[in-house]
């Protein structure tokens, strides 16, 4: 058990409490199943939220959602959307009165464990580079996008995060949808640290079930090298939450 635990720290996550007691209670062939339900099975949302304290901070990113300047009545209120939902929001005519979408996707493995690269991975970044991915979407690497520590992933400073932000051309304005290749495993982490950690006023998501769903859906993917990313954003001010 030591070393279990162990292992989800090093990884830089956080399981709520009342989940970690019902799986230390399980049989070892369930406790993966505990901790992510839907395993092997499509994924829901997984209450790993790769931070400590990441159910304390979704309540309290909840309860300021109200207190935002941006409208968040979008179908993203709850910080989770569904596959169908995205598609449909994707295939919607452009409209002045609705903010611009950003997809990201933001896998992360944990070695070792259920949620571990596949055998010849060269790593989330060249998986996404190669394909299959959801048409338009951009990569945030977990690990890269950190301040230097001995620990690894540790949430970015202000300026190192400014400037992924702007290479991803999101904008305080900017509505986010983070999705991974597991199915909802390290996408809470990005959720967290653009919603919770720095308290983004748009509307951001994970997406439910993830690449694995939007496959099984049969819908668009995009394949080979990504398309030329365009000139980032004017770098907007972010300035961490305290309380995150």
């Amino acid at each position: 058990w030591l070393q279990w635990i162990s292992e989800m720290l090093r990884g830089g996550f956080c399981v709520a409490p009342s989940t970690l007691l019902k799986s230390l209670t399980s049989s070892a062939s369930s406790r993966w199943q505990v901790l992510h339900p839907a395993l092997p099975k499509r994924s829901h949302w997984c209450p790993v939220l790769a931070s400590c304290g990441g159910a304390v901070a979704l309540c309290r990113a909840q309860a300021r959602r109200s207190m935002s300047s941006v409208p968040l009545h979008s179908g993203m209120e709850n910080g989770l959307v569904s596959c169908e939902w995205l598609k449909a929001e994707l295939d919607a005519p452009d409209r002045a009165d609705r903010a611009p979408l950003r997809l990201v996707e933001a896998t992360w493995y944990l070695p070792n464990s259920p949620f571990a690269a596949p055998e010849g991975s060269e790593g989330p970044q060249a998986e996404f580079m190669a394909g299959p991915r959801l048409p338009g979407a951009q990569f945030f690497d977990l690990d890269g996008v950190a301040t230097p520590h001995s620990v690894p992933h540790m949430l970015p400073d202000e300026e190192t995060f400014a400037a992924a932000m702007a290479a991803l051309r999101i904008e305080p304005g900017t509505r986010v949808v983070a999705y991974d290749r597991l199915g909802v495993f390290s996408s809470p982490r990005f959720w967290y640290t653009l919603k919770v950690a720095f308290g983004h006023p748009a509307a951001v998501a994970v997406l439910d079930g993830g690449l694995p769903r939007w496959k099984e859906l049969g819908y668009p993917l995009e394949e080979g090298p990504p398309p030329e990313p365009l000139a980032p954003a004017k770098m907007a001010r972010w300035s961490k939450v305290q309380e995150a």
